[in-house]
């Protein structure tokens, strides 16, 4: 690669793996969150009921919110929100 390509590569990628490294842990928790409230829990009385772990149903829902939830957050709390961008690129020492 030229060095205009190789800096031009670097630059695209930096804003995701930022993003990623920022928010992993909301977009981990929320899809297994909300999986276990919507399929596992039966009632107030009853509790929780795990056999929903045993069907193809549950992780495909898991999968569509965990994209669902990472455009999300993407678009509502990263890509508008230039202040957080620059605070996340100064804590990570990343150049403007």
């Amino acid at each position: 690669m030229t060095e205009l390509r190789k800096k031009r590569f670097s630059i695209t990628l930096i804003e995701p793996r930022l993003f990623l490294k920022t928010f992993w842990p909301a977009i981990l928790i929320y899809p297994v969150l909300i999986a276990i409230l919507t399929d596992g829990y039966v009632s107030f009385k009853e509790g929780f009921n795990w056999d929903f772990l045993n069907e193809g149903e549950t992780y495909i829902k898991f999968i569509f919110n965990l994209a669902y939830l990472t455009v999300f957050n993407y678009f509502i709390f990263w890509r508008w929100n230039q202040k957080l961008i620059e605070k996340v690129k100064a804590k990570n020492g990343a150049k403007k």
